[in-house]
């Protein structure tokens, strides 16, 4: 019979704990017994790629941070999410850092994107919220430019507005429905 549950238990609160070496050690010694579970050696690869992406990040700042904050960030849901709120902060500032650069660029539609994203990891983040409010008035500027544009019969104009607009607006805004709507007629 393969083991591992009691030492998958205690090898995840070391993890919990801070102790990567210590969790490693404790399923490294469970694996090369050779009495190891898939349990434990599921959860032995996802504490040594968490560790590894992990101290990626860590080293790391800005948006060059944020691939392997990301890929922690996931792993660590799996392994019960110790480490959400420790890999929010940074993860939020990365990209709203990206946000930024991609507004300054004018390319406004991924500006919003990694904006909605630093806000779902961190739903106050100020700047973030700032980026994407100045994302949706552009947005707003495209729908209005889109709808003239199809009005005067400008159509290869309007459609590019309008999908300008489409990309950038939240779902809950009737401009976007009513926007789609007119790219659909084209």
């Amino acid at each position: 019979k393969k083991s591992g549950g009691g030492a998958t238990s205690k090898a995840l609160s070391m993890y919990r704990n801070g102790d990567f070496a210590g969790a490693i050690r404790e399923l490294s010694n469970i694996r090369d017994s050779g009495n190891a579970s898939s349990e434990v050696m599921k959860t032995l690869g996802d504490i040594q790629s968490f560790q590894a992406a992990y101290n990626k990040g860590q080293a790391a700042s800005g948006v060059k941070a944020i691939k392997p904050l990301e890929r922690a960030y996931s792993i660590d849901k799996r392994l019960g999410g110790s480490y959400a709120r420790k890999l929010s902060a940074p993860l939020a500032d990365g990209l709203c850092m990206r946000a930024a650069e991609y507004y300054a660029k004018g390319t406004y539609g991924s500006a919003a994107k990694a904006a909605r994203k630093a806000l779902m990891y961190d739903s106050d983040h100020v700047n973030a919220g700032q980026v994407l409010k100045k994302c949706q008035g552009k947005a707003g500027d495209f729908y209005e430019k889109g709808m003239a544009k199809l009005d005067s019969g400008n159509n290869g104009l309007a459609k590019q507005f309008l999908k300008m607009a489409v990309e950038i607006l939240p779902s809950s805004d009737p401009r976007k429905a009513k926007a789609k709507q007119a790219l659909n007629s084209l």
